[in-house]
């Protein structure tokens, strides 16, 4: 597909179809009703993103008692998502290549095998040294279980209600991240941080490889049996580099690097926090999974949202959320209700981002090549969920409270709010055919 250059790349927001089903944005030419397979696939890819969030959601639990055994600072035990971040700013843009190639299925069953080994070696680590090299075994496996691989999965089978489908999908980010921290949490508390590592790691692989080898076929029936070097050349969008030049991808990109290191920050050291405000452990930890149980709910409104309305609005309004989060601790009176509140709005922050991320690359950039595309922001995204955490720990360790992280927050989540609001109408498929 060959774009005119001197052709404006976007319509008219007003010429625009708002209601449910809305196909705004590139579209295949193919479209047909979604099967019980399809939406089967679709929840094969929640337990899939459920599995490789527990290295971020269940890290919380770990960070005081790893510390305290080891003799490290918090910001040395959470170096390990810098590892995935770093990584994943190199590799997401190849996996992502890979994907469009050759589908999501390979990917994702060598990613669950080396993440799960990664996780349950872990429990070995005895110096700094080994931990950071077992992260980077975590981070091997993670680079290949991102978004990336499971939207678009979703993408390529589900179109009519695409958004809602991806929000389902991306339940398992929430249900990871109400799950995790308690049975981390029970785990450490019965058996210690080493057992619970092995727990985690070992019980993950058995739930998704199963999955995965059994029921985990990404591409729709009629491009089964193609080349599939060839199957990009069919679909309707963007070319690599088309996509990497536009003002778009970098709005999406930076957006999404500056969301993710905000909230994924507050995520993270959530359990610590309030563990510094006198809450007990078992208080903490159920108080963090309201932040996945939130999380779990804003997905699918998000996602019935993005079918109905101009995504970008949508995406701007879950985006400042994080604001209303940080204002409410710079002013933290230690109440239960105070913090199940912050943790709502953290939660409906984190249901919302990666989901409106997805929806808008596959609706301004097309399927031709999603995977590289979204691949390349979902990098962005990896980045900042690694230095978030990092850098909130950092600030504890050099200050003593988590005062300043919020004061940083503030701005940062309001220049991503700008960023997607700004965004504009969806591209015109006709007009550029």
């Amino acid at each position: 597909m060959m774009i005119d250059q001197n052709r404006p790349i976007a319509r008219n927001i007003s010429d625009e179809p708002t209601g449910i089903g809305s196909q705004s944005g590139f579209e295949p030419a193919f479209q047909t009703g979604e099967t019980a397979a399809d939406w089967g696939l679709v929840l094969v890819c929640t337990v899939g993103l459920t599995v490789s969030m527990i290295y971020l959601y269940a890290l919380g639990p770990f960070i005081v008692p790893v510390s305290e055994e080891m003799g490290w600072s918090r910001g040395e035990t959470s170096a390990g998502l810098t590892l995935i971040s770093l990584a994943s700013v190199i590799a997401a843009p190849f996996v992502g290549f890979w994907v469009d190639r050759f589908g999501s299925r390979r990917i994702a069953i060598i990613g669950c095998m080396v993440f799960c080994f990664g996780i349950s070696l872990l429990s070995s680590a005895g110096s700094h040294i080994s931990w950071l090299l077992i992260w980077a075994i975590v981070a091997m496996g993670s680079v290949m279980m991102k978004p990336t691989v499971w939207m678009s999965a979703v993408a390529h089978r589900i179109h009519r209600r695409r958004g809602l489908a991806m929000g389902v999908a991306l339940t398992g980010t929430g249900i990871s991240s109400a799950l995790s921290p308690i049975v981390a949490g029970e785990v450490i508390s019965s058996s210690g941080w080493r057992t619970a590592f092995l727990v985690l790691g070992t019980g993950a692989a058995l739930l998704l490889l199963p999955l995965l080898l059994l029921f985990f076929r990404d591409r729709p029936i009629h491009s089964r049996g193609t080349d599939k070097r060839n199957a990009a050349e069919g679909l309707v969008g963007l070319t690599i580099s088309e996509g990497l030049r536009s003002a778009v991808f970098i709005r999406l990109a930076l957006a999404g690097f500056l969301i993710n290191f905000s909230v994924m920050g507050l995520v993270v050291h959530f359990v610590p926090l309030l563990e510094g405000q006198h809450f007990q452990m078992g208080e903490a930890t159920a108080l963090a999974s309201l932040i996945g149980v939130t999380t779990i709910v804003a997905r699918l409104v998000t996602g019935n949202l993005l079918d109905r309305f101009h995504a970008p609005t949508v995406a701007a309004i879950a985006f400042s959320l994080p604001i209303y989060a940080c204002l409410m601790l710079l002013f933290f009176d230690g109440s239960t209700i105070m913090a199940a509140t912050i943790a709502i709005l953290i939660g409906a922050a984190v249901g919302a981002e990666v989901d409106a991320l997805a929806y808008l690359s596959s609706r301004y950039f097309g399927m031709r090549s999603f995977g590289t595309l979204f691949g390349s922001i979902t990098g962005a995204i990896s980045l900042g969920i690694g230095l978030g955490p990092t850098s909130a720990g950092a600030i504890h360790d050099a200050f003593g409270t988590y005062q300043p992280m919020f004061l940083l927050i503030i701005p940062l989540v309001a220049v991503s709010v700008v960023l997607v609001a700004t965004l504009g109408a969806y591209p015109d498929e006709t007009a550029q055919r």
